[in-house]
């Protein structure tokens, strides 16, 4: 009998989440189910720079899912695996975000569905490590993701604004 595991299901839920957000802002997923370089989608869009003058933007994002984490008032704490992080602070012609979905508890808890509404139950936040430098760790690095870092319809279209403008992210 086939059937997904509880990681595979939450990489599914992932997936999900940040198709729905960047659908609703008309940025472009395209998916990549095997990722040697920790790229798991790419988002594009392209965006105004002003009247006469447009970007094709690209943005490649490594996705994680958890149902466990630490937490401070101002900071989630997640141990990213060390191959991950060294490729995300590698310098890039095309910026990489990792973005981080937590759920519930209980696998029960994740989604919602009613006739009225189909809800994810959680929410995602994102980071950047470009630039920083490699670990020497061989199996994790424990991270800190602001909580302000939250992937919703406006955050995503800021972020890929910035890119086109060239701003730090």
């Amino acid at each position: 009998m086939f059937g997904l595991t509880d990681e595979l299901i939450k990489e599914e839920l992932s997936y999900c989440y940040l198709n729905s957000v960047a659908a609703i802002m008309g940025i472009a997923v395209e998916q990549f189910r095997r990722d040697g370089d920790s790229t798991d989608c790419t988002l594009m869009r392209m965006i105004d720079l002003d009247s006469s003058s447009r970007i094709n933007v690209h943005l490649r994002v490594q996705l994680k899912c958890t149902c466990s984490i630490q937490e401070t008032p101002n900071h989630i704490i997640y141990d990213l695996k060390a191959k991950n992080y060294n490729d995300l602070s590698d310098k890039s012609t095309c910026p990489i975000i990792l973005c981080l979905l937590i759920l519930p508890g209980t696998k029960d808890q994740w989604i919602n569905c009613t006739p009225e509404d189909l809800v994810i139950n959680g929410r995602m936040y994102w980071e950047t490590f470009e630039g920083c430098s490699h670990t020497n760790n061989s199996s994790s690095k424990r991270i800190q993701i602001d909580k302000q870092n939250t992937i919703n319809p406006q955050s995503l279209y800021n972020i890929m604004d910035k890119i086109a403008k060239e701003e730090q992210i």
